[in-house]
């Protein structure tokens, strides 16, 4: 099975979107694996056991990937991720209608 495939099927087996933050990642992981742990879930133990098995699994392969992915500092890049407000102050900065009116 190729990377990518692996990755999509981990990826489903937490519930996790194309894009998340690594917070939101290791918070769906954890509240996944506490789901299916043997010692907590109201399922069959075999069942728990060999899922939780696949969802350790998973969960390494999703952690190698974002903390060897190579994050960009490129100006272009950070901008792709400012908030609305930051984007709206970016484009009408001190404008006296739309923006602040004041020189920042």
């Amino acid at each position: 099975m190729d990377k990518y495939k692996q990755t999509r099927d981990a990826m489903a087996l937490f519930g996790l979107n194309e894009s998340e933050t690594v917070h939101s990642i290791k918070s769906k992981i954890s509240n996944r694996i506490r789901e299916w742990h043997p010692d907590t879930g109201n399922r069959e133990a075999k069942e728990s056991k060999e899922h939780s098995i696949r969802l350790i699994e998973a969960r390494q392969l999703i952690l190698d990937y974002i903390e060897n992915y190579p994050v960009s500092f490129k100006k272009e890049d950070v901008k792709r991720h400012l908030s609305p407000e930051e984007l709206w102050q970016q484009q009408f900065g001190n404008d006296p209608l739309w923006g602040s009116g004041e020189n920042r």
